[in-house]
């Protein structure tokens, strides 16, 4: 589930960064698939200059009594930051601020 997470996660910035226009119900297509299957509780939220392009939610925050999630849901983050924290050290490599190196 973490690497499905992470691979959508990816995918988001690709598909942004690749196209010059932005397509929001190619998102929503990919939350409502996930959703579907059950594989999702998510919120969604893109700015571009300061200003919201994109918001949506998908999944439900309570099934037992069938409460969707909205804008307002708070998560769980549980061990999220180890990935956070892997993508800054790149975004550094990147910016050439530090080098990557094997210890042997």
């Amino acid at each position: 589930m973490k690497r499905i997470f992470l691979f959508l996660l990816l995918s988001f910035g690709l598909i942004l960064q690749a196209q010059n226009s932005f397509r929001p119900a190619h998102i929503d297509s990919l939350l409502n698939l996930l959703e579907t299957n059950n594989k999702l509780m998510v919120s969604v939220s893109l700015t571009k200059n300061d200003q919201v392009i994109y918001s949506n939610t998908s999944g439900f925050r309570d099934l037992e009594n069938n409460l969707r999630t909205d804008i307002k849901t708070v998560y769980r983050i549980g061990s999220i930051t180890k990935m956070f924290t892997s993508v800054m050290i790149l975004q550094l490599v990147d910016n050439g601020q530090i080098k990557l190196r094997s210890c042997q």
